[in-house]
């Protein structure tokens, strides 16, 4: 294999490519080439048809670019140019981020613009991350209030003194007392008997 700079235009689409590439991949691709060059050569077979990097072609051709890096890979057969692209495409996908990794670099960086990420939501993400761990093991107890009212976390229910209620013994010499307790639900406010 080896490495070629081409016109953009000697390179032909693979036909079958089962990749679709929406405007949102094209225009963060497009940010990564503005940023970092073109990073990842654009594979191609010995007749010039692409079987790698569809959306590095794309983003190229907005623009206006003239010339794309390539690989060269001969003597693939038909089979062996579908298994490449095929697994090409879903080998990425089986990758997973470390969240705490992730953030870790994030947080180094000297701005949010990194291709693939929306800027304002790794903004926010970040204020939250510190937000959260500056007020670790505190609570607001104005956050607990709605409407001015408590919720039922907020206070215990107050519990009500049993009733006694005198029922007529079953025998004369024994007579019985059965006791009664209710609470109040803290949702609804309706007796709840126990």
């Amino acid at each position: 294999m080896k490495i070629e700079q081409v016109d953009i235009n000697s390179i032909t689409p693979y036909e079958k490519n089962p990749r679709k590439h929406p405007e949102l991949q094209i225009r963060e691709m497009k940010k990564s080439i503005e940023m970092f060059g073109q990073t990842r050569p654009i594979i191609v077979d010995e007749n010039n048809v692409m079987l790698t990097g569809h959306c590095i072609r794309l983003a190229s051709i907005e623009m206006g670019l003239k010339k794309v890096t390539i690989t060269r890979i001969e003597g693939l057969s038909r089979s062996q140019k579908d298994k490449l692209i095929l697994s090409d495409n879903k080998i990425s996908e089986l990758g997973a981020d470390d969240y705490e990794a992730v953030m870790e670099m994030i947080k180094g960086l000297d701005d949010f613009v990194i291709p693939g990420f929306d800027s304002d939501i790794l903004d926010q993400l970040i204020n939250n991350v510190e937000k959260s761990i500056n007020d670790y093991g505190t609570v607001n107890i104005n956050e607990l209030k709605t409407n001015n009212e408590e919720k039922f976390f907020d206070k215990k229910p107050e519990p009500e003194a049993p009733a006694v209620q005198q029922q007529e013994p079953l025998n004369e010499s024994a007579p019985m007392v059965v006791i009664s307790k209710s609470i109040k639900c803290p949702h609804c406010g309706g007796d709840v008997q126990l």
